[in-house]
């Protein structure tokens, strides 16, 4: 049943599921619980990357395409799936910073550049914010680029000790920094962050409940000011159809809690393998 509503789309199984699952789930909204929660603005940042970056990123793209030969051809998804995956995160990480890719790249970041505007600006007007990656090697330019004008950063990601990760999030709570770096996996769950009233996501991931585990870190009860989310999206065929898959992850979500209308018709490495093509 799980396969015919997720690589299928057929709406029996998709109600078939929802009826199964129907007692478990206590589907309230945030709001409904916490009714005086303030509100959360979502903003998207499209960037234009730079051409040296851009040039870097095409000759990357067109290499992972390259490795797949010809898309039509009946390749095992399971085979394709191990070529696109390091592709994809190439692309992915290329689209962050080059430097994650070629430690001696000489080339800027379009993302590092409108993050550490946004964070200035925040800074002068006494907001302070949280700054999720999936790559710690992306958090750690962040936080070299945000020293230079004298910004204080918390850390925090999933190899530090334990007394590090139980230190780090009561000093920035208490007020001491600027602004906070965490990894997605070590700032998914369990964190209360919420001196923070701005949020910046810097790589974008299919699965939305990723970036809305994030938002929870400092949009959760005990949060007086209004929140604002950014998402700093590069302009290239990956990144926006994440956006798009996101979307669509949403409403098949909805769809099966529902009990109505169709799940997603393509499995992971269908998705992954169209989302390489959109990149031709």
């Amino acid at each position: 049943m799980g396969e015919a509503v997720e690589l299928r789309g057929e709406k029996w199984a998709t109600q078939r599921l929802a009826r199964v699952i129907q007692p478990l789930p206590l589907r309230r909204t945030k709001r409904e619980v916490a009714k005086d929660l303030p509100e959360t603005t979502e903003i998207t940042i499209e960037i234009e990357l730079p051409p040296d970056q851009r040039a870097m990123y095409a000759e990357h793209r067109q290499a992972v395409l390259h490795s797949l030969s010809d898309p039509t051809s009946p390749m095992p998804p399971a085979k394709r799936k191990m070529l696109v995956l390091p592709g994809l995160m190439r692309l992915r990480q290329l689209a962050c910073h080059p430097q994650l890719i070629d430690a001696e790249a000489p080339l800027t970041s379009a993302k590092l550049t409108v993050l550490l505007e946004k964070l200035l600006e925040l800074h002068q007007q006494g907001h302070r914010a949280l700054v999720f990656s999936q790559f710690t090697r992306h958090l750690r330019l962040v936080h070299a680029a945000l020293e230079q004008p004298g910004l204080i950063c918390g850390y925090l990601d999933g190899k530090m000790a334990e007394r590090e990760r139980h230190a780090a999030v009561p000093a920035f709570q208490a007020g001491r920094g600027d602004v906070f770096l965490l990894s997605r996996r070590a700032g998914g769950v369990g964190l209360n962050l919420t001196s923070a009233s701005y949020l910046f996501l810097l790589d974008p991931w299919c699965n939305p409940s990723v970036e809305d585990q994030a938002a929870a870190r400092t949009h959760r009860i005990g949060q007086t000011q209004a929140v604002t989310v950014h998402r700093l999206v590069a302009k290239e065929p990956v990144e926006e159809a994440i956006l798009a898959l996101q979307a669509e992850e949403r409403k098949m979500v909805d769809r099966v809690l529902d009990g109505t209308g169709a799940a997603s018709k393509i499995g992971d490495a269908e998705l992954l393998a169209v989302l390489m093509d959109k990149a031709a």
